[in-house]
């Protein structure tokens, strides 16, 4: 269960950027839900490696992506509550996006479950987009 691990040490990081920056929703009262985002797609990436009838390259291809996407999402709150920065954190999100969606492509080949299970982190991801963008918007009026 080493993804779920590196998927919660992920999220142990973002907390502390984003609670250092006094960002209400990170704090100890907003890690269940985390943990439960991050704790899925550590899961979702465990069930894509376990696969004994997919080849060995398409699956480290599939969670070379993966492992793309947790960078990605550790840069941005970095770029965002570290650098308070909404434009660069907007460009990374921009990157994180796509490998989101890469991922998803990557995981639903393989293992249609572990797609499913990225779904609530995809909706995070979303979500926190949105209010990336509108803080970048908003910025810059």
């Amino acid at each position: 269960m080493g993804f779920v691990g590196l998927s919660l040490l992920l999220l142990a990081s973002q907390t502390a950027l984003s609670s250092g920056a006094g960002w209400p929703v990170a704090g100890w009262e907003g890690l269940p839900l985390w943990a439960v985002l991050y704790g899925s797609a550590g899961v979702a990436a465990w069930l894509v490696w376990r696969r004994v009838d997919v080849g060995l390259e398409r699956k480290r291809n599939a969670l070379r992506i993966w492992g793309w996407l947790l960078l990605l999402s550790g840069l941005w709150p970095a770029a965002f509550f570290g650098a308070q920065s909404p434009e660069a954190a907007l460009a990374v999100m921009a990157a994180v996006l796509g490998a989101l969606a890469l991922t998803l492509r990557a995981f639903l080949q393989l293992q249609r479950g572990a797609a499913l299970l990225m779904a609530p982190y995809a909706a995070w991801l979303c979500w926190a987009a949105y209010m990336n963008a509108s803080c970048f918007w908003s910025a810059s009026t």
